[in-house]
């Protein structure tokens, strides 16, 4: 190679260099560089107003697509693995921190339709979840319920412990052996039956002692 084309490579590579980046760490800068870029595009009126045109005619699909990317393991795995970065906790820590995200938070938080949906929500999935633990659906355990008159399949009454101010459902009864499903019963009985261990020699000692001391 004689030193015109030397050269002349030498400029091509400092044309490319000042475009995507330096020696130093080229890849990074050149990155930077296009988020700048796009950074400004999306900031365009017009292109604010194609994107927003754009996502509500096609509302369905892009949940679809952000449902189906968030739940890729390798997503998750980053996603995990950034938060655990020093850096990023430290700068979470501090933005939850200002006066006005504080502010803004709180009033969010207490907003009457943020309050329902998030108890409806919590309501919803924490029962399917309990119900899934025993292979059952919200579908079949409305249906035992309707079988058992929607009253405790023991002491034949309707639930009276509260939570959150709210009556809780019949507690799913199921065989600890073999995992089988039993009945609904209320909170008191499924406590009774918890307390003597399921054995009925024990439960006929307790009606034994009663017919004793009735009297």
């Amino acid at each position: 190679m004689d030193v015109k084309e030397y050269q002349k490579k030498k400029e091509e590579r400092m044309v490319h260099m000042e475009r995507y980046g330096n020696e130093q760490d080229p890849i990074k800068i050149a990155k930077e560089k296009k988020h700048k870029q796009q950074k400004v595009y999306y900031q365009k009126p017009e292109i604010k107003a194609r994107t927003k045109e754009y996502q509500k005619k096609n509302k369905e699909k892009i949940t679809k697509q952000r449902k189906e990317y968030d739940s890729r393991p390798e997503v998750i795995a980053r996603r995990k693995a950034y938060k655990q970065k020093p850096e990023v906790k430290e700068r979470m820590k501090e933005y939850n921190s200002r006066p006005e995200v504080k502010e803004r938070m709180k009033e969010y938080n207490s907003r009457p339709e943020v309050i329902a949906r998030r108890k409806k929500y919590t309501t919803k999935y924490s029962f399917e979840n309990q119900l899934k633990k025993y292979g059952l659906t919200t579908k079949y355990y409305y249906r035992m319920l309707k079988q058992q008159g929607g009253v405790c399949a023991i002491c034949g009454n309707n639930e009276t412990i509260k939570q959150n101010g709210k009556v809780i459902n019949l507690a799913v009864d199921h065989c600890h052996k073999t995992g089988k499903v039993r009945g609904l019963l209320c909170g008191r009985c499924n406590l009774t039956l918890g307390i003597l261990k399921e054995d009925i020699s024990l439960l006929y000692n307790y009606v034994e002692y009663l017919k004793q001391h009735s009297n």
